[in-house]
């Protein structure tokens, strides 16, 4: 049976990955001169996993509960909270993206933390 932390962490990397609409892409009108070709990002940031201690998910006092309730006094994209990988995934597709050096955030200090941030490394390869 999981530990109350391991299935936290079950949850918040299945939200990471939720199903997204994925909207259509707006058009671009290019010029004759423009490269249609396909296109590869060389340098891409991913979004964390929410990170924030268990107290947040219920009524925790910090900036992961007001994540939670949707204030983002910054505008970070947190992985299962305002973005997810599926619509990450989506808006590079649309955009002929058909590579991705990324950069992914593998957490370690919290405890349970490190298998998670794999997972979500490994599902995103995945997709």
């Amino acid at each position: 049976m999981p530990s109350r932390l391991e299935m936290m962490w079950n949850q918040r990397v299945e939200e990471a990955f939720a199903a997204s609409d994925c909207p259509a892409a707006r058009k671009l009108e290019l010029e004759a001169s423009d490269y249609k070709g396909p296109l590869i990002d060389t340098h891409f940031h991913m979004s964390p996993l929410w990170d924030a201690p268990l107290e947040a998910d219920a009524d925790g006092g910090s900036y992961e509960r007001d994540i939670s309730r949707g204030n983002f006094p910054i505008n970070l994209p947190i992985l299962g909270k305002n973005i997810t990988m599926t619509e990450i995934a989506c808006r590079l597709g649309q955009e002929g993206i058909v590579g991705v050096f990324a950069f992914f955030y593998v957490e370690s200090e919290r405890p349970g933390q490190l298998r998670p941030s794999l997972d979500v490394v490994r599902k995103t390869m995945d997709l």
